[in-house]
């Protein structure tokens, strides 16, 4: 009886270990994209303070989206080196102290250089994390994935909105003020995700092969597909507030889009990976491209500021259906190496993206933003007509 009641009391603490390391890597989640997201609403202002052209304050996020994404699987690398859970907190505390660093900047050399340092930290924290959430063990595996997910677009929601009012109460130069939430939040993640006693993996060395990973069976394809989603994401999450300011509306209601379409990212992204769970991530991907595409439509069809917002909320619904499923669903592709299946499903599609943004935004002066609008969304349509391809896991390892 009483080896009975010691083995149970061992796996309530191994069951208590696990979910309090998951509301850490959730709480973490959401710290870096909110000090990331605080980018993004306040380009109309930085356009004004370093004098820039729409078109020059747009190659900001896309140049920094490049920089970070592609460093994603040196720090997966550097994770199974020198431990994920030490670069997962080394990570939080570079996006909380140098992000908010921009409001002091004086030239644009030193603003670009603070946020450089401060999204190399989110680039750092998400394929690191990610790989210690599936390595959790959790039976739903797309489901956790996906409120993992939801934890970071919570926080690139909330940013929009909270850092408009901050700064419109204090002005920029307070902003470093806001690097003490985070350091203490870092603390507090720290106590929670080194709380188990679970066997740490092996260091290994840092070895890339990326050859061998796109030799495996269906990486490609859904390495494509998530590229072009990724494309009509951030194209639209960072034009929409230099378009709408250009057509006359504040740069509240910038903020406004990108946190509606954040909530419902986060709605999304549960509903995708819970139906992933059910009928498989192929048909999610189908449900995703083709829902996101059609609001995509009424976006541009609707002359109304508020039609407008509700079609951006119902595309960014759709468009993240797959957020958190396809980092599952390329961890079950490589499940040998889930911190390099993580920065390909989000770190490089999303640098590949911003490559493609990058280039598109040398243009908006010279051919509008509204065709550049056109672009980035046409890429969704296309992933559509690219999912039936993507490959089929077996069943296993989704029910």
């Amino acid at each position: 009886m009483s080896k009975i009641l010691l083995k149970k009391s061992k796996t309530n603490k191994k069951l208590l270990s696990r979910h309090l390391s998951l509301i850490g890597l959730i709480l973490g989640h959401f710290t870096v994209d909110w000090y990331s997201g605080i980018l993004k609403p306040l380009l109309p202002q930085i356009m004004q303070i370093f004098s820039l052209t729409a078109g020059q304050t747009a190659l900001i996020p896309s140049v920094l989206g490049i920089l970070t994404a592609f460093f994603q699987p040196f720090s997966a690398a550097f994770g199974e080196r020198f431990g994920e859970k030490f670069i997962v907190i080394f990570s939080i505390m570079l996006s909380a102290v140098f992000i908010p660093l921009i409001g002091i900047s004086k030239s644009l050399i030193i603003f670009l250089l603070f946020l450089s340092i401060g999204m190399i930290g989110n680039s750092m924290f998400h394929p690191n994390a990610a790989s210690l959430v599936g390595d959790l063990g959790f039976e739903k595996s797309h489901t956790v994935m996906s409120i993992f997910s939801i934890g970071g677009t919570i926080g690139s929601g909330l940013a929009p909105v909270m850092i408009i009012v901050f700064v419109n109460k204090f002005g920029f130069a307070k902003m470093p003020v806001l690097s003490i939430a985070g350091i203490i939040l870092s603390v507090a993640i720290a106590i929670m995700i080194f709380s188990g006693r679970e066997k740490q993996k092996q260091k290994k060395e840092i070895i890339f092969n990326f050859k061998s990973l796109f030799a495996k069976n269906g990486i490609f394809p859904l390495l494509l597909v998530n590229i072009l989603r990724s494309l009509s994401i951030i194209g639209f999450s960072t034009l929409i507030p230099l378009y709408l300011t250009a057509i006359g509306y504040s740069p509240i209601w910038g903020s406004y889009f990108l946190t509606s379409s954040r909530f419902s990212g986060a709605i999304g992204t549960y509903l995708g990976a819970a139906l992933s769970d059910r009928i498989g991530p192929k048909a999610v991907n189908k449900i995703s491209l083709l829902f996101g595409t059609l609001f995509g439509i009424a976006f541009f069809v609707f002359g109304n500021i508020y039609l407008m917002l509700t079609a951006f909320f119902f595309a960014f619904l759709f468009w993240f259906f797959t957020m958190g499923a396809n980092v599952t669903y390329m961890q079950t592709l490589i499940p040998e190496k889930k911190g390099m299946a993580s920065s390909l499903s989000m770190g490089i599609s999303w640098g590949a993206a911003s490559v493609i943004l990058s280039v598109l935004s040398a243009f908006i002066d010279v051919i509008g933003l509204k065709i550049v609008f056109y672009i980035v969304f046409a890429a969704s349509p296309v992933a559509f007509l690219l999912s039936f391809n993507l490959f089929e896991p077996k069943k296993q390892h989704y029910n």
